[in-house]
């Protein structure tokens, strides 16, 4: 740079190496310079949203996708990234759109197919999710994730049995994945299998010491078996734990949880 002080690529791979070294706010100022230097840097545009998409900047981010996909239209990543980012804001419908472009671009790209079927799922079109998820696990059968996701599509439909397979499946790809234990313990309850519950969500909060909800629902399930100090010490912990979190939703079902074993 100090030879070359506009040489755009150079700030473009500075920039990737800036990001590598989690130097975000650094990394975004070096590809300023980038597009300064080469407006139609779609790659740099791309690169720049995905760093202001970790530091959870969506808007700025999907203005650097929009340039992205404006200067280079067939971009799959770019849909793709775009879509995630909507799908954070809450923006599922439009999310499912550029996960559909990055697919028409991409058939094989099995991220897409996964991040659509969880859009899909939040707006309860659980069954078109299921769809997107057995395409991605086709595509990616060592995807924790799909399996997961795929899971709680299933649970949501009351497949609870289906769905324990599913979780399994994530646990045997991803032994430490705290989320997984903490679901198939939740079908698990559905099922009335309140002790494989409780061992579930035991393996769940030894993974992860600060899970307020495996707390809680551990909790819930020790009140049905009739272990009621030890429900109401594990609701009391979900309940300090949602509020150190600023989880109102979590706080009011620990608070309600506590109420009915208080009865």
């Amino acid at each position: 740079i100090r030879l070359n002080p506009n040489d755009a690529d150079t700030y473009y791979n500075r920039g990737i190496a800036k990001v590598q070294l989690g130097q975000y706010a650094a990394a975004i100022a070096d590809y300023d310079t980038t597009i300064r230097l080469k407006p139609d840097y779609a790659d740099a545009y791309y690169n720049r949203g995905s760093v202001k998409a970790r530091l959870e900047q969506y808007i700025a981010s999907i203005t650097d996708f929009d340039a992205a996909i404006r200067l280079k239209p067939d971009y799959a990543k770019a849909y793709y990234n775009r879509g995630s980012v909507k799908r954070n804001l809450g923006q599922h419908a439009a999310a499912i759109s550029d996960f559909d472009s990055a697919i028409r671009l991409k058939p094989d790209y099995a991220d897409a197919y996964n991040n659509r079927g969880a859009a899909k799922d939040h707006l309860g079109q659980h069954a078109a999710a299921i769809s997107d998820y057995d395409i991605a696990i086709r595509l990616k059968p060592n995807s924790a994730d799909a399996y997961i996701n795929r899971g709680l599509a299933k649970a949501d439909l009351g497949q609870y049995a289906a769905a324990i397979m599913d979780y399994d499946s994530a646990i045997r790809l991803k032994p430490d994945y705290a989320d997984a234990y903490n679901n198939r313990g939740l079908a698990k309850t559905r099922l009335g299998q309140y002790f494989a519950a409780i061992a579930d969500y035991d393996t769940a909060i030894k993974l992860k010491p600060d899970y307020a909800t495996a707390y809680c629902t551990r909790g819930i399930v020790k009140g049905r078996l009739g272990r009621m100090g030890e429900a109401k010490q594990d609701c009391r912990t979900a309940l300090r734990l949602a509020i150190k979190a600023g989880d109102t939703r979590l706080k009011t079902t620990a608070e309600e949880a506590l109420r009915l074993l208080n009865k």
